[in-house]
């Protein structure tokens, strides 16, 4: 099955912002035990946190039938950031001095690193189908998507990330590490009515196994690619704790009127405990 990700694949948008640590505004952090163990002895390490509680609906009236779109998460991601290689200079784009290794210490991940995912996911939405080129009914389509770990850890991957200080500005930039799982069992369901003739038709597909972190259609997510902090030198340890909105908002188009349904709103976390090793 296709994802229906337009707006939820992350690393592949235009976001390129630079967000800010928040500090002392959000509760402790949590680093939950998980089977992913670090295995470099040098360079940067920490174990990092996605969180994610969410239940929301978006829905509204369309004469006497609800179209809605709803999704109920609760999702863990969690592993370990290992930099064991340097870079000498800068290595993102439109660098200062981009060759000054007095100033830039960058550092990448080496080989593969894998992650833990503790997922519990259900997906609905109901929607009416119109002919072709004109607004008449015909009737609904019902689905439902879950999918689920029941309270074990799914093997994922991480992807994207890497550290970047200058010690001339005394500020570090990390790219967001971003993360795909995989977790056999899931199931969506069409269930098809049509008016006129009457008929109900319903169907059961198995999802793909492969899931990425922002696996929850229909939902958007604020800007998270870049995170910028203040360094000082001989600093031994990054700590990011950052919240990053989500809305679950769809709208619907009706003959030449666009029809925004009711909004859900609420947040995904991020933690991170980076560490100088060796």
């Amino acid at each position: 099955m296709k994802k229906l990700l337009p707006v939820l694949v992350i690393a592949a948008s235009t976001l390129n912002v630079q967000a800010q640590v928040q500090k002392d505004t959000l509760p402790p952090m949590k680093l939950p035990a998980i089977p992913c163990q670090p295995k470099q002895t040098k360079g940067w390490s920490g174990q990092f946190v996605y969180e994610i509680h969410f239940d929301g609906e978006s829905s509204g009236m369309l004469g006497k039938f609800k179209q809605y779109y709803k999704v109920k998460a609760d999702c863990i991601h969690s592993g370990y950031i290992e930099f064991p290689t340097e870079v000498r200079g800068a290595i993102r784009v439109n660098q200062p001095d981009k060759n000054n290794t007095a100033r830039w210490e960058s550092w990448i991940r080496s080989g593969t690193t894998f992650t833990c995912s503790n997922v519990d996911v259900t997906i609905s939405s109901a929607e009416q189908t119109s002919r072709m080129g004109s607004d008449a009914i015909t009737g609904t389509v019902e689905k439902k998507a879950t999918w689920s770990t029941n309270g074990g850890w799914a093997k994922g991957w991480l992807s994207n990330t890497d550290l970047q200080i200058d010690h001339t500005t005394g500020t570090y930039t990390f790219a967001v590490p971003f993360l795909d799982y995989e977790q056999s069992g899931g199931k969506q369901q069409f269930i098809t009515t049509t008016f006129n003739p009457a008929k109900k038709d319903s169907v059961v597909k198995d999802l793909d196994n492969r899931h990425g972190m922002n696996d929850l259609f229909y939902v958007q997510y604020g800007e998270w690619d870049m995170v910028t902090g203040s360094f000082q030198e001989g600093q031994k340890e990054i700590t990011i704790r950052k919240r990053i909105p989500m809305q679950l908002q769809q709208t619907i188009r009706r003959g030449t009127k666009d029809i925004k349904l009711s909004a859900a709103k609420g947040y995904m976390d991020f933690y991170l405990v980076l560490r100088r090793i060796g």
